[in-house]
């Protein structure tokens, strides 16, 4: 595991688009898993084999529903996009509340994120 030191400045998201504890994103071909959970992000790749950790990022907000997260991880960019529509994952068709999509370094993920159940909840039926 590895605790790096993240550099970078954004402007903070509005704090309704901010993710919170705990979350989970993940994506297939390649698989990854992106998780936020006491004030640290793990991202896990390479099939569980490299897990890198590190403080969460400010959020910067770059519409009504995306925020970005992004700054400097072990001398490679890194980027984190959330936008607030449903996603499928195309592995179990399971649908997700968001869009994610990262950039490390030359590496693009993307994938879904954000708790299914959250779809069904606090909507009129």
């Amino acid at each position: 595991m590895v605790l790096a030191a993240l550099i970078g400045s954004c402007v903070l998201a509005d704090p309704s688009h901010a993710l919170t504890d705990p979350w989970r994103a993940l994506g297939h071909e390649p698989s990854w898993s992106l998780t936020r959970n006491n004030g640290d992000m793990t991202l896990v790749t390479d099939f569980g084999a490299t897990e890198t950790r590190f403080a969460i990022p400010p959020a910067k907000s770059i519409d009504a529903g995306s925020v970005a997260y992004s700054a400097s991880l072990e001398g490679s960019a890194l980027s984190i996009t959330v936008k607030d529509e449903v996603c499928i994952d195309s592995m179990s068709g399971m649908p997700r509340p968001q869009q994610v999509t990262i950039t490390f370094g030359a590496r693009r993920l993307e994938g879904c994120g954000g708790e299914p159940g959250s779809l069904l909840s606090g909507h009129e039926w």
